[in-house]
């Protein structure tokens, strides 16, 4: 089943986030914050799981590959809410 996440309705970045690592898993994709990281190209294997914890921040850079390994739309993404 293919669901799609709707950036929209999210309050912070890190529960999009969540939400975005879940449909991958739902629609039978691999996801482990080692495979994120080094599709990234991070060092660091558990930074986006920090980040989905609050304990570190997405940089530009950042965001460009959770832009790019999620498949989202820039036009989406730099939507910034009332």
């Amino acid at each position: 089943m293919r669901t799609c996440v709707s950036v929209f309705q999210y309050q912070s970045y890190q529960e999009l986030l969540l939400a975005l690592i879940e449909q991958r898993k739902q629609n039978g994709k691999p996801f482990s914050y080692r495979w994120f990281s080094a599709r990234a190209g991070l060092t660091s294997p558990n930074f986006l799981q920090l980040v989905v914890k609050g304990k570190r921040h997405l940089s530009g850079a950042s965001v460009e590959k959770v832009i790019e390994i999620f498949h989202l739309k820039k036009k989406k993404v730099s939507f910034s809410g009332p």
